[in-house]
């Protein structure tokens, strides 16, 4: 037998090995269904341990989408509120500890989700496990590899679940939401549902709608939805089963409320999961396609409750004086005004990212400017509810603050300039880990807005 005809044998001989192992569809185990739903039960914000000191300083945060560039700048400013340390309420605490909730999407959910499974084990040996790793080799090896080859072929398995099993075994040791902490901050990850648009929250409220089990889902494939880009990584798959459990009952909008029009076009698309003939299965991909900074999680609940003291109220929150939000901004964003010296049509390729990045960038404005106009509405929202509730939520004086993180911000030109330029993947040098870790506090020191919250608190 010659070598060509050899060489055509063998080939064949892959195709129907690699057919035949395509005849049983790999699959990733999907989520488990729910018995029944309960809302004393499951990974919500009430159904966690109130903070000793009390609600008087509320803290929530924010991680934003840019792979590990994000994540990078989210642990330094982390690192950097766990050594914030002073006295609130007759004890001696760190603003890290006083931190309620933490809302993260796309590489923001790396450090967010192991800090809710390990606690400061984050300041230990994330660095080492994640941030000094080339995940992204590691990933390129492994969809490579026969076994990658393998899998592609099947319609139940893509990319997307590579990146979990990969995550599971690598990072997040296997375990599920059970296994979160079960004291705050509650951390919300975000992904984006493919058919709505809309995002999609892996809290027990909207895992309740599909009626599933979020302890039992692994924390790994939360992260890969909120990360899996389209295109470099597949969908993340639910399997729907609303009907099987106690619907859920979603509020009506009231007239009146601020924000209605979107509210109720929220509820409307929540609505949708409920219908399972219609929605047999949820396909999720890159939570920061439509919120890249994390922040229209707390907006949109406050809005669904007809506004912030109810919102706040429901929660169990008592006695607020302080309403802190810390948005961390890690948007890689760059004016291109090079492209103008030329009289040449740029090229596809910066045509595209152009085209990518102008909705997520404006979104990212707008929605930061929406919280800023909040904060008048939401204190006399505050002054007239809580001068007649007996138990209020607020403190009627209660004061709101943004302490706002941007990349932007870095006041040093050379830094700033590396920075910007760092790509939106999951692989960093040393270099880039050492400065994106540095930078994280520095922008936090030098934030008005923490200035001004370190006053206060002194």
């Amino acid at each position: 037998m010659n070598t060509t005809a050899f060489s055509r044998i063998l080939a064949a001989s892959a195709i129907l090995l690699l057919a035949g192992c395509a005849s049983a569809p790999v699959e990733y185990e999907s989520n488990v269904p729910l018995e029944k739903t309960d809302p004393a039960g499951g990974y919500r914000l009430r159904n966690l341990q109130p903070d000793p000191s009390g609600d008087s300083l509320f803290i929530n945060m924010t991680f934003s989408g840019g792979g590990s560039r994000a994540a990078a700048l989210a642990y330094g400013v982390m690192r950097e509120l766990h050594r914030t340390k002073f006295f609130w309420e007759g004890k001696e605490t760190t603003l890290l500890d006083e931190v309620d909730t933490i809302n993260a999407v796309s590489g923001g959910s790396f450090p967010a989700a192991y800090y809710a499974l390990f606690g400061e084990r984050i300041f230990d040996d994330f660095e080492t496990r994640f941030l000094r790793r080339n995940f992204q080799h590691e990933l390129q090896s492994l969809i490579l590899s026969w076994a990658g080859i393998r899998n592609a072929l099947s319609p139940r398995y893509g990319r997307g679940d590579m990146l979990a099993e990969h995550l599971d075994h690598e990072l997040f040791d296997g375990k599920t939401f059970a296994d979160f902490r079960k004291v705050r901050p509650l951390v919300v990850i975000s992904a984006s549902d493919m058919s709505l648009r809309a995002r999609f929250d892996f809290v027990q409220e909207q895992f309740d709608l599909i009626c599933s089990d979020l302890d039992r889902f692994k924390v790994a494939r939360a992260v890969a939805a909120s990360t899996s880009l389209p295109v470099v990584f597949s969908p993340i798959r639910l399997t729907n089963s609303a009907g099987d459990c106690a619907p859920v009952t979603l509020p009506e909008p009231q007239a009146g409320w601020q924000n209605g029009e979107r509210t109720a076009r929220r509820i409307g698309e929540l609505r949708t999961y409920q219908d399972k003939a219609l929605r047999p299965n949820v396909h999720l991909i890159d939570g920061g396609l439509t919120d890249n900074l994390g922040l229209r999680g707390p907006l949109d609940m406050f809005d669904l409750a007809g506004g912030i003291y109810p919102a706040m109220k429901s929660l169990g929150v008592r006695g607020v004086r302080k309403h802190v939000f810390i948005v961390i901004n890690a948007e890689s964003r760059v004016s291109r005004f090079d492209l103008d010296q030329s009289p040449n049509m740029p090229d596809a390729l910066v045509t595209a990212q152009a085209a990518a990045q102008i909705p997520l960038i404006r979104y990212s404005f707008e929605t930061i400017e929406l919280l800023r106009a909040s904060f008048g509405r939401w204190r006399a929202e505050i002054r007239s509810a809580a001068a007649s509730d007996p138990d209020p939520a607020y403190a009627p004086d209660a004061e709101f603050l943004l302490v706002n993180i941007n990349l932007q911000a870095v006041r040093d030109p050379a830094d700033r300039k590396a920075l910007l330029e760092t790509p939106t993947t999951l692989s960093l040098t040393d270099e880039q880990v050492d400065r994106l870790v540095r930078v994280g506090g520095e922008l936090l020191r030098q934030s008005e807005g923490f200035q001004r919250l370190m006053q206060d608190l002194r």
